[in-house]
């Protein structure tokens, strides 16, 4: 392998501080610049059109306020919005509609639920696919550690489960 080297010989980048000491400006508590991801809303909600916000308010009303309020939605949601039939067309659909509004035509995390804001963790994660080589969706240890599953849906003629981790 070829190297280009520098007018005086040296190699690129040679003299030059390397590693974390090169970051001079850190935030107060030394991890790095800039606020963290975790602070921002997960989609800018002005950019969704009204059915994908309808749906997003359609799926927190499902559950019993009680439920919301304390944090529970993500464990109940499931009992009160059935994937099967038509059902399952429609909620695919506009979860798909949801990356469409956003005008991005490629792999997308969305998040759905009342925390979907990032105002808490009372939501759930769906990882939105175009065209994949495979199913393979990776997915935090702490999710399975608590209990939650995968769940895997393909479209070809019509939307089929092609996995599942609950069976």
């Amino acid at each position: 392998m070829l190297k280009r080297k520098g007018k005086d010989g040296a190699g690129k980048g040679k003299g030059k501080q390397k590693g974390k000491e090169k970051t001079k400006d850190k935030s107060k508590d030394g991890k790095g610049k800039g606020e963290s991801k975790a602070k921002k809303p997960v989609d800018d909600i002005r950019k969704l059109s009204r059915g994908t916000r309808d749906f997003h308010r359609s799926l927190v009303a499902a559950v019993p306020g009680e439920s919301v309020t304390n944090g529970e939605w993500k464990q109940e949601i499931l009992n009160h919005v059935k994937l099967t039939g038509e059902d399952r067309v429609e909620f695919l659909e506009h979860v798909f509609s949801h990356v469409d509004d956003l005008a991005k035509g490629k792999n997308k995390w969305i998040y759905i639920g009342p925390g979907r804001d990032g105002s808490s963790d009372d939501k759930i994660a769906i990882d939105c696919k175009f065209n994949p080589w495979g199913t393979g969706i990776t997915f935090s240890k702490v999710w399975e550690q608590q209990g939650f599953v995968k769940t895997t849906y393909a479209y070809t003629d019509s939307w089929k489960c092609i996995g599942c981790q609950a069976d």
